[in-house]
């Protein structure tokens, strides 16, 4: 009888051990899948941080606004990779469409030119409506004739309908940041 009782001790010991053997398993089983998960969560908020990573936050609003108007407008119709440089010239209300002509019209408003370092490259006149917008001045050219080479009895003319004729509004997109802050890193200044 000692042996049976014996046997069936061992085995019911057998038994509890196994259970919690199992019991353990499962606890480091879910451990583990509660650190794979912590693993993940915190992959998918990396990658979710890379995604919104802002390319931008060493450039200036203006600049921002430089690199989307130049990238929507030229970069897009014209393959200018090789570009180093797009040149921004801020007119203030009142400044001369045409600077060579006394006789020029001026502009109404606060405007900015955006130009390639050659005329092959482009340029834009614009001014900003602040509200995702610009107005775009299709008529004003790259560069204004030199007195020498054209006739200056007709600029006031000629200059105010560059302001007033063929005026385009244009929503601007936000585009790829790093796109943005590829050009906007190519922003000078003129003088």
């Amino acid at each position: 009888m000692k042996k049976v009782i014996l046997a069936i001790s061992i085995v019911s010991l057998f038994v509890i051990l196994v259970g919690c053997n199992s019991n353990s398993s499962s606890d480091t089983n879910t451990s583990q899948s509660k650190d794979n998960e912590k693993n993940n969560d915190s992959n998918e908020n990396q990658q979710s941080t890379d995604k919104k990573k802002s390319y931008l936050n060493n450039f200036n609003s203006e600049e921002i606004e430089y690199a989307r108007v130049w990238y929507q407008l030229i970069s897009t119709k014209n393959d200018l990779k090789g570009i180093r440089h797009v040149y921004v010239t801020e007119l203030p209300k009142g400044s001369k469409v045409n600077p060579q002509a006394q006789n020029s019209a001026v502009y109404k408003e606060n405007v900015v030119k955006l130009e390639a370092p050659m005329r092959a490259g482009g340029s834009i006149t614009y001014s900003s409506n602040g509200d995702g917008t610009i107005n775009v001045y299709n008529n004003v050219p790259y560069k204004w004739e030199s007195s020498q080479t054209s006739d200056y009895s007709q600029m006031d003319e000629v200059t105010r309908k560059a302001i007033e004729d063929n005026i385009e509004t244009i929503y601007i997109k936000p585009h790829d940041n790093k796109t943005v802050a590829n050009l906007a890193n190519k922003v000078k200044y003129n003088k």
